[in-house]
């Protein structure tokens, strides 16, 4: 595999210009590795940072934006070298969304969790059975059961989507778990 790309390289494999390439450049967006003779070479993860922005921009993000996310990057994440390629980086509904290590984040930090992606079956409930699986489900959390309070929980929002306490405590659950565990544990709780 080839060490460096240089300016005209990176334009074809991208369909980014080279101007534009530059300009990313001279923002400090994407640094070059080396310059040569009025070249600017860049390594793979350039690259693929190069492609990141490319397919930012066009979803409708701003350069500024995207600057100001990489700039929130090399302040949570100092150890950063090229945040562009080292994070992964999406839109979702309007919002730049942040991965790594199987974390999602905003960019200022914030854990991202998905309550669209929780499936769970249709369950009718009167008004009372969902209080009392509420409470149940806080009995559960307290005696540190929390799949249990979390399946009590999903119940609850089955039946009542806007059901603001399920809805807290479901997400304080899954910050605890995903703060405790990592890797397999988490994604065989969810």
């Amino acid at each position: 595999m080839k060490k460096l790309y240089d300016q005209r390289e990176v334009s074809r494999l991208t369909g980014i210009s080279e101007s534009q390439i530059r300009y990313w450049d001279r923002q400090g967006l994407i640094s070059h590795r080396e310059r040569d003779r009025g070249r600017l070479w860049f390594d793979f993860q350039s690259l693929v940072a190069f492609r990141t922005v490319r397919d930012l921009r066009r979803q409708g993000v701003s350069l500024h934006r995207i600057r100001h996310c990489v700039a929130k990057l090399r302040q949570i994440m100092p150890g950063l070298k090229q945040p562009l390629s080292e994070v992964r980086i999406s839109l979702d509904r309007g919002q730049l969304i942040l991965g790594k290590n199987r974390r999602r984040f905003t960019p200022e930090g914030q854990l991202f969790i998905d309550f669209a992606e929780v499936k769970a079956a249709p369950v009718t409930l009167a008004t009372e059975a969902h209080e009392e699986l509420f409470f149940q489900a806080l009995e559960d959390e307290d005696a540190g059961r929390l799949l249990e309070a979390r399946e009590k929980y999903e119940k609850i929002l089955a039946a009542v989507p806007d059901h603001v306490d399920a809805l807290v405590n479901l997400g304080t659950i899954l910050y605890l778990w995903a703060s405790a565990n990592s890797g397999s544990a988490w994604m065989a709780f969810l």
